[in-house]
């Protein structure tokens, strides 16, 4: 599958919710890999071009070339073997030996549909998921295109409210018959 066009779906669940609690808790968040070469978050404070490294003009920015109290609390939208959400939280919320926990797109975890094109790693608003769980959305889509991510949430659809019933309203009187032979 390519990723010209595509809508994941992420359900929310308490691995979610988790993800999102502990990316809020963490002061410091590790970076993507487009932030290695923002000045904004690089302790020299100079952006770095990444065609100067692939011409060898300037090496290949590491980690720790990275202030990481800079780095702004996020999701990390991961696509490699699978595409699923992870916290940006450094240190890593573990679960398992080396594993850190993550929530994968529906049908989209390393079991489900292949997809192909490069692996990346997008930092998406913290801010976003948290103001939405906690107004109660049911799921997230992020549409990735070639150009560009976009993000929305899914709330459970509200029954419709029933008609309010109508006050009584007194029945007007009748109208008086007039009287016989007058």
């Amino acid at each position: 599958m390519n990723i010209e066009h595509l809508t994941l779906v992420f359900r929310v669940n308490d691995d979610l919710r988790a993800i999102v609690k502990h990316a809020q808790a963490c002061t410091q968040h590790l970076p993507t890999y487009d932030q290695l070469f923002d000045g904004r978050y690089r302790k020299d404070g100079r952006t770095i071009a990444i065609e100067d490294c692939l011409a060898k003009k300037e090496p290949f920015p590491k980690s720790e070339d990275v202030d990481v109290e800079k780095i702004p609390p996020a999701l990390h939208f991961v696509k490699d073997r699978g595409c699923y959400l992870m916290s940006s939280g450094s240190p890593r919320d573990i679960v398992k030996d080396t594993t850190s926990r993550v929530v994968y797109a529906d049908g989209f975890s390393p079991d489900g549909e292949w997809i192909g094109g490069d692996d990346f790693v997008q930092a998406l608003d913290l801010a976003f998921f948290a103001k939405n769980i906690e107004a109660g959305a049911t799921a997230f889509h992020i549409r990735v295109t070639e150009e560009a991510i976009s993000m929305s949430a899914m709330f459970p659809r509200r029954q419709p409210m029933p008609p309010a019933p109508m006050p009584a309203a007194p029945m007007p009187a009748a109208p008086k018959k007039p009287a016989r032979g007058k």
